[in-house]
């Protein structure tokens, strides 16, 4: 009885000290906007002033699409962020910022606000929330989470905003998911995913590594994942080249190594192509495609690969006219997504020919059988033009206006370079088309932080993409800090990042994964 005592007259001591800290504390307490990425479009703010993110502050939610769930989700999120779960209430009424994804938040007297047309704005409202709220400073543990009064205003420029991550064996499962949910607290829409050789195929069990991870239901429980966070996965599948789902450095195959018999389903030379001439490859491409896309909750795209394939090398696809024999997988496979309810992606650079001189600079990798392919192709096909180098001198992208010349929805496709990224941002943003930030072999590498924040940044808005650069040029390592945050915040979310080997950007701080750099 003695200690229980003890235990409640220690918790309401706790609780009078943090209220008094809370009360007397305003006048020597001043807030110092922390860099949100991608940043806001329009604030205001008060520094002196705050409001804790407690079970005492009312959170009113005004959301077109559905107020209750949205007020349900955030105080949930609230509850599982900040260990305090708040009283969130349903608006029935009022102003709503204009746009799909647009939102206004705001922090006043004690009460925080959020008001958008749909969930996704509401969700987007939530993770810029994450990233103002701070810790009550003096304690020994976190007890609460304050925020300075604010207003904010917010919608993105482009769209369709994605992050194209590879599900490599090194790659981690709680590692793919901090991506994925990293993808989210920085506002990207799609994760496009690739697995190499990781995807635990239930129909083709031989098509990839027998330790792989990605089995169905974890492809189910990711996608639920996402979608409760607002990202949608979008599978994707290599139809041509790329068929052995491994680096051509590693000299690995993820069917071949270890499952032989089945060589006549691919190019005899390194097995890099699926053959074409053969209508068992066909078979399995389509039922593979089928199994990935049902895996991730049957999304409205799926991505088909078709870059940097060899030139054939078995006799029976090099008797073919094998521009027709390209022609027919991809319109069959085409086909087949429409016929899953999705819209088929595929990369750009076999479209067009190689050394012709309109695309000098550019990746052109296409020969005299594949680029005849681009005028047979349905004009729904989503072309991913990718360019990972820094922008022409002239700010132009000719590969962009061909496609599009052509009437096909383009987006552009960067990879690791910040200016590229901007510039080619920039130039998606001016003409209404998609963006999709790669990472590549580069997930687990040093320069994931800069593509994760310049590529969410430019994706979002221009004003967006100034601020990461001033930010950037704040203090050498200013904007990898920021990143640094938020990166661990996540992973506090992430089941499975509780290890040494699954914190910060590498397995390790001085093994061979850290390279050079």
């Amino acid at each position: 009885m003695e200690r229980k005592s003890c235990i409640i007259g220690c918790t309401v001591a706790i609780a009078v000290s943090m209220s008094q800290l809370f009360a007397d504390g305003d006048a020597a307490w001043r807030y110092r906007w922390p860099g949100v990425i991608p940043e806001v479009a329009e604030r205001t703010l008060e520094p002196t002033k705050r409001v804790m993110l407690d079970e005492n502050v009312r959170v009113e939610v005004l959301c077109a699409e559905d107020s209750r769930g949205a007020a349900e989700w955030v105080a949930g999120k609230m509850a599982a962020w900040f260990g305090r779960k708040p009283s969130a209430v349903a608006m029935k009424g009022g102003d709503l910022p204009e746009g799909e994804e647009a939102y206004v938040l705001g922090a006043k007297d004690g009460r925080l606000f959020v008001r958008a047309r749909t969930m996704q704005g509401v969700r987007w409202a939530a993770m810029t929330l994450r990233q103002l709220a701070q810790p009550v400073r003096g304690t020994l543990t976190t007890q609460a989470y304050e925020v300075p009064e604010f207003t904010v205003v917010d919608r993105p420029e482009t769209a369709f905003r994605a992050l194209h991550l590879c599900a490599f064996p090194e790659v981690t499962p709680a590692r793919l998911e901090h991506g994925i949910r990293m993808a989210a607290y920085y506002k990207f829409n799609h994760v496009i995913l690739e697995s190499w050789g990781v995807y635990r195929s239930e129909k083709h069990p031989w098509y990839g590594w027998k330790n792989g991870w990605l089995t169905l239901s974890e492809c189910h429980r990711l996608a639920a994942t996402a979608k409760d966070l607002g990202v949608t996965i979008i599978p994707f599948f290599n139809i041509f080249g790329h068929a052995r789902a491994a680096r051509g450095k590693a000299g690995k195959h993820a069917a071949l190594d270890l499952s032989p018999k089945y060589q006549p389903l691919f190019e005899p030379r390194a097995g890099f192509n699926w053959c074409l001439a053969n209508p068992e490859a066909v078979r399995v491409i389509r039922e593979m495609v089928t199994e990935l896309h049902e895996a991730f909750g049957s999304p409205k795209y799926f991505h088909l690969g078709c870059d940097e394939a060899d030139p054939p090398t078995c006799a029976a696809c090099c008797a073919a006219d094998y521009g027709k024999l390209l022609a027919s997988l991809v319109e069959s496979l085409s086909s087949h997504v429409r016929k899953l309810g999705a819209r088929p992606m595929i990369w750009h650079d076999k479209l067009i020919l190689d050394k012709d001189p309109r695309w000098k600079g550019f990746e052109a990798n296409g020969s005299p059988s594949t680029v005849t392919l681009l005028d047979k192709l349905p004009k729904d096909i989503i072309i991913c033009d990718w360019c990972y180098y820094p922008p022409p001198k002239d700010g132009r992208y000719p590969t962009l206006d061909y496609f599009r010349s052509k009437g096909f929805e383009t987006m552009t496709c960067p990879w690791d370079n910040i200016d590229g990224i901007h510039s080619q941002c920039a130039y998606a943003r001016n003409a209404g088309m998609g963006v999709i930030c790669t990472t590549w072999n580069r997930f687990t590498d040093y320069s994931v932080w800069s593509t994760f924040s310049h590529g969410a940044s430019c994706a979002w808005s221009a004003k967006a993409a100034a601020d990461v650069k001033t930010l950037a040029k704040e203090y050498s390592s200013a904007l990898r800090d920021v990143y640094d945050t938020h990166w661990r915040q996540v992973g506090w979310d992430t089941p499975g990042v509780d290890r040494y080997s699954e914190t910060g950007f590498f397995t390790d701080q001085i093994g061979t994964s850290i390279g050079t750099r």
